[in-house]
């Protein structure tokens, strides 16, 4: 078991793939679109546009959501 304090391994295993995806310039969506959802996309969006002009591979799994909040992610 874990305290509250301390990562959990599969929390550290978590980071450490989105570290690796963003270096490779790859962005995963799963879920519903929602706000929470588009603000962290929106987010690895720019800072990936900024340091490059590289292409960026999304992947998305989604049933559908917010629209405005897709709308967040695509503009």
């Amino acid at each position: 078991m874990y305290k509250r304090d301390e990562p959990r391994k599969d929390d550290t295993l978590s980071q450490r793939l989105q570290e690796r995806l963003l270096k490779t310039r790859t962005i995963m969506i799963y879920g519903e679109i929602n706000q929470e959802v588009a603000r962290d996309v929106s987010e690895k969006l720019l800072v990936l546009a900024a340091e490059s002009d590289d292409d960026i591979r999304l992947f998305i799994n989604s049933q559908g959501g917010h629209v405005e909040s897709g709308d967040t992610i695509y503009d």
